[in-house]
């Protein structure tokens, strides 16, 4: 989660940094494909991080699928 966090402080950063430019100018336009580019990349932390706590979630609720799924998934020696 600390790096959706990131995320987000960046993409807040890069919308403070466009919103001081006039709009429409070439900078203005460069600095909204970074906030573009920042939101993206927030999305994707946001989302690794909301999987990452489903699927914790849902293991801790179902600990006897989560070891059968285990020994079915893990290589074999």
């Amino acid at each position: 989660m600390q790096d959706a966090k990131t995320r987000l402080d960046a993409w807040r950063a890069a919308e403070t940094r466009r919103d001081g430019l006039v709009r429409g100018t070439p900078e203005w336009q460069e600095a909204d494909e970074e906030v573009r580019n920042a939101k993206q990349a927030f999305d994707a932390a946001f989302a690794q991080a909301y999987a990452q706590y489903t699927e914790e979630r849902y293991e801790a609720e179902h600990p006897r699928w989560s070891a059968h799924l285990e020994r079915r998934t893990s290589p074999t020696e």
